[in-house]
């Protein structure tokens, strides 16, 4: 299971803050969606590596990460 670390001196700024739920959120996704986003959007990886790497293909990588940034808007604006 991939995890996402984000690392934290201390709670002061609201931006701190807002990263510390958008991590939580992010741990709160489907796995397969939440692979898709971190190896897409926060490793860097081309859709057809990120494809590689689930065996699955780049238009499924392309479709969880849309869904996957979806939910995470729902998540933070409190609407799911």
């Amino acid at each position: 299971m991939i995890s996402v670390v984000f690392a934290f001196h201390a709670f002061h700024s609201p931006r701190q803050r807002d990263r510390l739920t958008a991590s939580s959120d992010v741990d709160r996704l489907p796995h397969k969606l939440k692979a898709a986003l971190i190896l897409f959007s926060i490793e860097g990886c081309l859709q057809r590596e990120a494809a590689d790497i689930l065996g699955t293909t780049p238009k499924t990588v392309e479709t969880r990460v849309y869904h996957a940034k979806e939910k995470l808007r729902q998540l933070l604006d409190g609407t799911a």
